[in-house]
């Protein structure tokens, strides 16, 4: 389970950022193993134990950023764990929470990620997954 630390302590310990990204990878990667590839799909049939998987998902991705609706999208701002990541890290994290998203409202929808204001990744409403290096 995902330790529980403040992101002021994150982002001021630099030995302790690491290894609480390791362990929020650790958390998505196995929360993930239950919830269906959804890659190319419009709209999603999940279970129960997939939402509340998901959900999960959701739970920890609050730990690495910012989720708010604008301009008929979902944003994700994420915080300098960004910055820690390794591309394919990046790409996961992405796929992860558009998959999750996708799984909890039952649709894929538009999601913009953000790093410092900049377009980092997106997810459209088929689930295709582009991030930006």
């Amino acid at each position: 389970m995902l330790m529980s630390i403040s992101k002021e302590k994150i982002m001021d310990d630099r030995i302790a950022r690491p290894l609480v990204l390791a362990a929020l990878l650790a958390a998505l990667s196995g929360v993930l193993a239950y919830m269906p590839s959804m890659a190319g799909a419009a709209s999603t049939s999940c279970s129960e134990k997939q939402v509340a998987q998901a959900q999960r998902v959701m739970r920890n991705m609050a730990s690495i950023g910012t989720a708010s609706r604008r301009n008929g999208r979902v944003e994700f701002r994420f915080d300098a764990a960004y910055d820690e990541m390794t591309p394919l890290q990046r790409k996961l994290v992405t796929e992860w929470y558009a998959s999750a998203d996708a799984c909890i409202h039952g649709f894929a929808r538009e999601i913009h990620f953000y790093r410092n204001g900049k377009l980092v990744g997106k997810s459209d409403r088929d689930l295709n997954v582009e991030v930006h290096y």
